[in-house]
């Protein structure tokens, strides 16, 4: 069975943004909005500037991800919708240039 990456990686609503933004705003100082979180307790954020960027909620690490989020969108297949082959934690994988 194959799992795609609409089943790893979701839109949070704005509800849930919000909190989470209040919750780290201590760790990523400035401006930033959430833009995907990932099953694996993965927060991507996009800062003023427009880089993406991925908070690891476990470990509060904060790593480059992507320079836009179009970068990373295109990265996680357009919608959301998969069409990348299965993968171990494609989150850690992608932030630590595996991928």
């Amino acid at each position: 069975m194959s799992v795609e990456w609409a089943d790893r990686v979701f839109v949070p609503d704005q509800q849930v943004a919000d909190s989470a933004a209040m919750a780290w705003s201590w760790l990523v100082p400035g401006s930033w909005r959430i833009i995907y979180c990932s099953m694996f307790g993965t927060i991507f954020i996009e800062k003023e500037s427009g880089e993406i960027c991925a908070l690891e909620c476990a470990s509060g690490i904060v790593e480059h991800a992507a320079n836009s989020e179009a970068e990373l969108h295109a990265f996680l297949g357009g919608e959301c919708a998969g069409g990348l082959p299965p993968l171990g934690d494609p989150v850690s994988m992608l932030v630590h240039g595996r991928i």
